[in-house]
């Protein structure tokens, strides 16, 4: 894993076949547990809860993009705050089946 001043954190992987005939996979790869934007490592360690009940997180129609976001700003005064920032993700390379956003889309076998 990497870091660019652009982009973030960049992870780049390889899957090689060392045998001699060809093999066939499943391969499921991604993140987990992606912290929006305006979450900080502290607040979220504390009030994970809280946190919880803001953060929502979607995929761009039409795109490879997840967006990760808060619905509103967590404060300690009874008015919404509204954000507009967000973690996106995407990747680059593969030609996945499907996209998926949270882990609880993965099919239970």
């Amino acid at each position: 894993m990497t870091y660019s001043e652009k982009f973030g954190f960049v992870r780049s992987s390889e899957l090689i076949n060392h045998n001699d005939h060809e093999i066939k996979i499943d391969l499921i790869d991604g993140l987990q547990n992606l912290i929006p934007y305006g979450l900080g490592s502290e607040f979220t360690m504390r009030f994970s809860n809280l946190g919880n009940a803001y953060k929502k997180s979607e995929r761009l129609k039409g795109s490879d993009l997840g967006i990760f976001y808060l619905s509103s700003i967590p404060t300690d005064r009874a008015e919404q705050s509204e954000g507009l920032q967000a973690t996106t993700v995407w990747q680059p390379g593969l030609n996945p089946d499907k996209i998926l956003i949270s882990t609880q889309q993965i099919p239970r076998h």
